[in-house]
Parts: C-alpha cells; structure tokens; sequence
C-alpha cells in the first residue's frame, strides 16, 4: 500500500488583463499551476468579503497550466467597479488541501463603463502573486 503524503502545491496564480473592464466586454484570464492533479474551486469575493461568484466548483484539474477566464458579470450584468479578491482552494485525490491549509489568494480590479482611471478607494495589489489568508475552506 502507498500512501501519499505530498500535499498538492499552487503557483504563479496571476490574472490577466488586470484591471479590465467588463462592461466594455473585456474578460479577465485567471491562470495558476499545480504540482499534481487535483480538484479546484476557485471563487471571487468583494471587497466587504461577500461571494460574488463560484468560477469553478470541486473541479479536476490536471497538473500544470490552468486557465479561467471571468467575464465580470453576475446574472449577464457587470459587476460594481472596485477590487475584487478571488480564491483557489485545491484538493488531491488523497483528500489532502495544497501546501498551505489556506486558499492561494489574488486581486483583481474591474473598472466602470469608462474602461479607464482610477477606482474609488483601491485596494493595492499583494506584491507577489500568491497570498494567503485565515479563512477556513468552504464546505
């Protein structure tokens, strides 16, 4: 019997065009590699924290390059401007998350109808492209 003790691992979570703007009909690409194959969900919350959308859920993946894109959009309309934060949880077949016990973590801004300047109030991106945080995986 083999048993596997290595946990998946997330990297170069990135997203692209960042800022975009959904209402000019730009999507956003949101790419990340894993170590192994694994299932993934990956969501995108508001700045108040709040669950805008579910891009995938319990998704397998295979090890390597991944891709999603976002439309920006919730029920065919675009979301408000400002920064949102999205989050990929993964899991390998032996039920173990990826290296961290908390999600890898990116930002992304998403601009007004005018497709250009500034958002009220940003949110500066995290400096590398993967972050952690404390919340507890969703159920």
């Amino acid at each position: 019997v083999t048993v596997d003790t290595v946990r998946p691992v997330i990297s170069q979570l990135t997203d692209s065009p960042d800022p975009f703007s959904p209402s000019q009909g730009q999507t956003s690409t949101l790419s990340f590699t894993i170590s192994e194959p694994v299932s993934v969900t990956l969501s995108i919350y508001n700045s108040a924290g709040r669950l805008v959308r579910t891009l995938l859920s319990n998704s397998p993946r295979t090890s390597s390059n991944n891709a999603v894109m976002w439309n920006g959009n919730i029920r065919g309309k675009p979301v408000a401007p400002g920064v949102y934060t999205y989050k990929l949880w993964s899991w390998d077949a032996a039920g173990h998350r990826h290296a961290s016990p908390y999600p890898a973590l990116g930002m992304i801004t998403v601009l007004g109808s005018g497709g250009g300047g500034a958002v009220t109030n940003p949110v500066p991106s995290p400096a590398p492209s993967l972050r952690e945080t404390t919340t507890q995986p969703p159920p």
